[in-house]
């Protein structure tokens, strides 16, 4: 089935070139606040928009929703998208803050309003997905927390990391009215992996 998302933070395009390979009926739009990280990318990592990836240069802070009965506007001003338009959207950007103990995602983006506006973007059963690195575990219930008061169903996947070192998890919000708040393990995830991979087909019927 044809889908959109949304990604907010560029870096190397890693992560947009394997959500391309893994559903090419989708269409990508990618928010990077630099320009100098979209060159970087194109230039010594091999990513390259099409008409299946788009690649906006602007504040991926400054997402809002239309109003009823606007449009899709993508620009460096800030862009806005169709309420329950998109099927994914994904947060990973790191923090230059090194004060806070979390370097990814900055604090700013687990506002409360912000993840609201999100939701609103996302289409029932859509999921909200969180790259999330903190030194401090406290850190880490806390972006959950963030997520928790506004999706009804949280995801936390990732390993913890020992004493003092960083400790890396992906929060997905589910947008959908059922609730509950679910650990996944590894083998979960890598089976609800395996299992979304099987629904758009192998490789050879993807290119």
């Amino acid at each position: 089935a044809v889908g959109k998302g949304v990604v907010i933070g560029l870096g190397g395009g890693a992560l947009l070139s394997l959500l391309k390979s893994l559903a090419p009926e989708f269409f990508w739009t990618a928010v990077e606040l630099d320009r100098g990280v979209v060159d970087i990318a194109q230039q010594h990592f091999g990513f390259k928009a099409d008409e299946k990836v788009e690649v906006v240069v602007g504040d991926g802070l400054a997402l809002r929703c239309a109003r009823e009965g606007g449009q899709d506007r993508l620009n460096h001003a800030g862009s806005t998208l169709l309420p329950s338009s998109q099927n994914v959207i994904m947060i990973d950007v790191d923090s230059k803050d090194a004060s806070v103990g979390m370097s990814c995602p900055p604090i700013v983006f687990l506002g409360q309003a912000y993840l609201c506006t999100l939701r609103d973007l996302l289409v029932e059963g859509g999921v909200l997905a969180v790259n999330v690195s903190a030194r401090d575990p406290a850190l880490l219930k806390m972006a959950a927390g963030r997520l928790q008061q506004v999706f009804t169903t949280v995801w936390v996947g990732g390993e913890d990391g020992e004493e003092g070192e960083a400790l890396n998890v992906v929060l997905f919000g589910v947008k959908e009215n059922s609730t509950g708040t679910e650990k996944l393990d590894q083998p979960m995830l890598l089976q609800r992996l395996q299992s979304w991979c099987e629904a758009v087909g192998p490789p050879e019927e993807r290119v």
